[in-house]
This record gives structure tokens, C-alpha cells and sequence, in this order.
């Protein structure tokens, strides 16, 4: 959100006193950002869902060539991921504000869609990162039983520590994952809903 801008227009003072501001600039300024949070939103969504659909799509065709079941188990995963991000998406879809809504409508649609997105990059571990990192266990594991079942051809003590390390570096890859999300809430959503928590705080007490 252009913070700087629309606080300069809704919140400039002159002397100590408040200056009458145009409305339906303030208008224009909240629905052209609400668009494009909803842009950036999107592209975000057709990423993340083109992605796990393109993995569940090579993991189905990994199991039907080696009968392998976590291949299997990881494409539901991967599609799970998949139908969380449109189910959100198509739930919102009906919630979207009309061009002829008040500009104190608007602003409360902004905030409830910031406030989500907040929720969503909150609970990333539950819904993204923990369906991958259980696949991720479930390959590794049976591929260890695999190795196990071999070891006269080698494998030795690398049965348990391939497997363990594979599992500690996708960890401390997922944990990093949740971090950047976590930094983008502090420094990108937080700002965002503070500034519409704001004006919608100035909007009622004027109207």
C-alpha cells in the first residue's frame, strides 16, 4: 500500500488544524490498492498452484513406473496444497467489493482481505510447509527401508544418516520458508493493516 501518499492525503495538517480532503480521492487511492494486493495475490496463487500441480503430477507418474506408494502419498499432499490455495481464493472471490460501495465499505473490505492474508502467512507451517515436510519423511523413510533390506551391498551405517540428514536439511529449509513469512508479515502486511486501521478509524469519526 502507497502509505506515504494517502496519509499525506487524509492526514496533513496545516498549523495545527485539519484540511478538508476530496473523498473520492481517498477513494480512488484505496481501491487501487486493494487491486493491487489482489494482483499480486494472484500471481502468487497461479504460481504456488501451478507448482504443486506440476510436482503431484511427477510424483503420480513416479509411483505408477516404480509402485512406490509415498509417491503417491506426496502427490495428495501436493494436491491438498493445491485445493486449500483455490478453495481460499473462490471463498473470497464473493466477498469482493462493487465499484458503487461507499469508500468506508472499501476500506473494511482492504482490511479484512490484509487481516486474512495475515492468517494464511501466519498458518503457513500447517497448510503449506507441513504437508510437504510429511511427504518429505514418508520418501525418505521408505527409501531408508529400502536401503536397509540392502545392506549387504554396502549400505552400512549410511542406512541411518542419509535418511537423517536428508530430513534435518528439508527441515531447516522449511524453517526458513517460515521465517521469510513471517519477516514479510512484520515488514509488509502489519504496515498495511495499521494504515487502514487508521483511516477507517478517521473515517467514522468524521462521518
Amino acid at each position: 500500500m502507497e502509505a506515504d501518499e494517502l496519509q499525506r492525503v487524509w492526514q496533513s495538517q496545516e498549523r495545527g488544524r485539519q484540511i478538508t480532503v476530496d473523498a473520492d480521492l481517498v477513494l480512488k487511492l484505496v481501491r487501487r490498492n486493494y487491486r493491487n494486493l489482489q494482483y499480486m495475490i494472484f500471481w502468487r496463487d497461479v504460481r504456488e498452484v501451478g507448482a504443486v500441480t506440476i510436482v503431484a503430477a511427477f510424483f503420480v507418474y513416479r509411483g505408477a513406473l516404480s509402485h512406490a506408494w509415498p509417491c503417491f502419498a506426496m502427490a495428495a499432499l501436493c494436491a491438498f496444497v493445491g485445493l486449500f490455495l483455490l478453495g481460499d481464493r473462490l471463498r473470497l472471490k464473493w466477498k469482493r467489493p462493487t465499484p458503487d460501495e461507499t469508500l468506508v465499505a472499501w476500506t473494511e473490505t482492504s482490511l479484512a482481505e490484509v487481516e486474512h492474508q495475515i492468517w494464511l502467512l501466519k498458518n503457513v507451517l500447517w497448510w503449506y510447509l507441513l504437508p510437504f515436510w510429511i511427504g518429505c519423511v514418508l520418501a525418505v523413510g521408505y527409501c531408508g527401508v529400502l536401503a536397509w533390506g540392502a545392506q549387504e551391498e554396502g549400505w552400512g551405517w549410511r542406512t541411518g544418516v542419509y535418511p537423517a540428514g536428508y530430513v534435518l536439511a528439508f527441515t531447516a529449509f522449511c524453517y526458513g520458508v517460515y521465517r521469510l513469512n513471517q519477516y514479510a508479515i512484520r515488514t509488509e502486511l502489519q504496515p498495511r493493516k495499521q494504515e487502514l486501521q487508521t483511516l477507517l478509524e478517521n473515517l467514522k469519526a468524521s462521518g
